[in-house]
């Protein structure tokens, strides 16, 4: 009888190679396994890092599940489901929730919660002045809900009834069947008050000064004495204004208007015309010799001068435009496509230049401080980022919205090859979907390629150069110490197992 046999069954052949892999697994289990709380990079699997700003990070599925936490204590404080979903504790009493960023939005800060998720719905809720709590919710179809802790709820249902008060700016507000009937009371002392029929068709506002009634479009007036008096005919055609009719100092202004054909403005020395609006118009001013030409509008604008006012524009649309103002001068050519600006306040200075939609670039500095800011976008390849000894980038920069950050933060990890930050003695670098990763602070300096290698310098207590390498896992590790050499380390499956706990810099200089 043969020693060997072919004919053995295929079962028990899986059986035994289920057998050697077990006994596999479980002597490198028995070797050693990495401590709880350690690095294992396992990239695009699962990731738990000690960062160089000190925090451990958990991630999976190449970053669209993490976890940030506290180096010591564990206590989290930026977790998520990306692009669905993320929260952050800012600190005592402020937190904040993303999502489908940008739709979505949680925050509650200082006992007030702001939330909304649109279209769907809008919630607000908090103490108020008078030492009430009160919450408001409107949302999906059409339902309208406030509470408040000494006045009680209030319940509507858009269109078909409602009664608020305080509502938006309104003190009190009741409708049946909007449009058919609204009331409306509010005004600074809020004694103003409005009844509209089939809105906007019928209206009456009286109170506080005011009278005003329409029968639209047939005919309406709007007065506040002291302040104005507005009529309409037949809107939209004929229409007369008189504003700043309390004094004080004000010039009245007069418009009339017959719409779309002529109409005209006066106020003092002010004259202004314009012919089939808004195409085409022309202002003029004696004082500071002010002029102003459109047409046709929006083509061709300038104006210049002024008595109270140091607004420049020029603009032949979309060749050339100029805006010149006490603060900044904009240009544009080829409009939408090259614009410049400079910008220059009392705190800060500002230069920007968009060649769109590919170059996009801004340099800054902040005139308190001193400190410098740049930032350059070449969609779709890459953006950098500067403020003081500080940058940050990413390749590529498939977003081509401006230095939208949470943006970024929730849908770049998708795509970006590449990612670093730096500010001295900080150094973080991110490949694709977390395959590689360095940490790197004043104290150690941590590298890995997911699986395969992981490297971890430092200076111990006395000041010798440590390096540790990490292969396959952890299976297998080694240190080398200046001035003792070569020492193999337990292995720590799965790896690298370096400590979450970073080495401090020792005193006397940066590690």
């Amino acid at each position: 009888m043969p020693l060997l046999t072919t004919d053995v069954p295929s079962t028990a052949r899986a059986g035994a190679a289920a057998a050697l892999a077990a006994a596999c697994l479980s002597a490198c289990l028995a070797i050693g396994c990495a401590a709880p709380g350690s690095d294992r990079h396992l990239a695009p699997f699962y990731t738990r890092a000690s960062t160089a700003h000190g925090t451990n990070w958990i991630e999976l599925l190449g970053g669209s599940v993490f976890l940030e936490s506290e180096a010591v204590g564990e206590k989290s404080f930026r977790r998520g489901f990306r692009p669905f979903y993320s929260s952050e504790d800012r600190g005592p009493g402020d937190w904040v929730a993303y999502i489908l960023v940008p739709l979505g939005h949680t925050r509650t800060r200082h006992g007030e919660t702001v939330s909304f998720l649109f279209p769907f719905y809008i919630f607000d809720a908090g103490p108020r002045a008078d030492g009430s709590f009160e919450w408001r919710f409107g949302g999906l179809p059409g339902i309208l809900m406030k509470e408040n802790s000494v006045e009680g709820r209030e319940i509507g249902w858009f269109p078909f009834f409602g009664r608020f008060e305080s509502f938006l700016t309104f003190d009190d507000l009741f409708f049946v069947m909007w449009p058919s009937y609204i009331y409306a009371r509010g005004g600074p002392k809020g004694e103003r008050v409005s009844h509209h029929i089939l809105y906007p068709v019928i209206g009456r506002t009286t109170g506080e000064g005011e009278d005003s009634w329409r029968v639209w479009p047939l005919y309406g007036e709007s007065k506040i004495e002291g302040r104005y008096d507005r009529r309409f005919a037949l809107w939209p055609f004929f229409h007369h204004h008189r504003n700043n009719l309390g004094g004080g100092g004000e010039e009245e202004q007069n418009i009339w208007m017959f719409f779309p054909f002529y109409g005209r403005t006066t106020q003092g020395t002010y004259r202004s015309h314009t012919v089939l609006w808004p195409f085409f118009g022309w202002a003029r001013d004696p004082r500071g010799d002010f002029r102003a030409w459109d047409g046709p509008w929006p083509f061709v604008r300038f104006q210049s001068g002024g008595e109270n006012t140091d607004v420049t524009r020029r603009r032949v649309w979309p060749f050339f435009s100029y805006l010149e103002t006490d603060r900044m001068t904009y240009r544009s050519y080829l409009y939408p496509l090259i614009h410049l600006r400079e910008e220059r306040y009392k705190l800060a200075e500002r230069d920007t230049l968009y060649v769109l939609p590919f170059w996009q670039q801004q340099d800054g500095v902040d005139l308190e401080t001193g400190v410098a800011s740049s930032w350059r976008k070449l969609w779709p390849l890459f953006h950098v980022e500067r403020v003081g000894d500080y940058t940050r980038g990413q390749v590529p920069a498939l977003d081509p919205l401006w230095r939208n950050r949470l943006i970024r933060f929730h849908y770049a990890w998708i795509w970006k090859v590449w990612e670093w930050e730096r500010r001295d003695p900080v150094v973080r670098q991110r490949g694709w979907l977390g395959l590689w990763r360095r940490e790197k602070d004043a104290g150690e300096d941590r590298c890995s390629l997911s699986f395969l290698w992981s490297r971890r310098e430092y200076r111990d207590a006395r000041r010798r150069e440590v390096g540790e390498t990490s292969l396959l896992f952890g299976l297998l590790r080694w240190r080398k110490t200046e001035g003792d050499g070569f020492e193999m380390l337990p292995p720590a499956l799965p790896g690298p197992g370096w400590p979450a706990e970073r080495v401090e810099a020792p005193p006397g200089g940066d590690g």
